[in-house]
């Protein structure tokens, strides 16, 4: 009989809940590597992480950043972790999309 591997953490979205990820999702992410083909990616691209995000960090985002050909935007919201729940942040954010889309214009 073969073990189930999960990987088990507490949820950062609801406290006291614990979750349980199956470890072949983890697995699974293992296979994909987007940065051979990133340069595909012409259409124009927004990102927008935390600097203390863990799960997709900033220096990951900029090696894709680097990858991406055409109009693109990187930016850094300080003090926010891989999800943004303050309402400054929040705030922040609905900022950078706003000025983006008028960019697109």
């Amino acid at each position: 009989m073969e073990k189930r591997r999960v990987l088990i953490e507490e949820s950062n979205s609801k406290p006291g809940v614990i979750k349980k990820i199956p470890w072949s999702h983890m697995e699974n992410s293992l296979k994909y590597d987007i940065l051979p083909e990133a340069y595909r990616l012409t259409m124009p691209v927004l990102l927008i992480v935390g600097d203390k995000d863990e799960i997709t960090p900033l220096a990951h985002q900029k090696i894709l950043y680097d990858k991406l050909p055409g109009k693109k935007e990187l930016h850094i919201i300080k003090g926010v972790p891989h999800t943004f729940r303050d309402k400054e942040h929040l705030r922040e954010i609905k900022d950078i999309f706003l000025n983006w889309i008028e960019s697109l214009n």
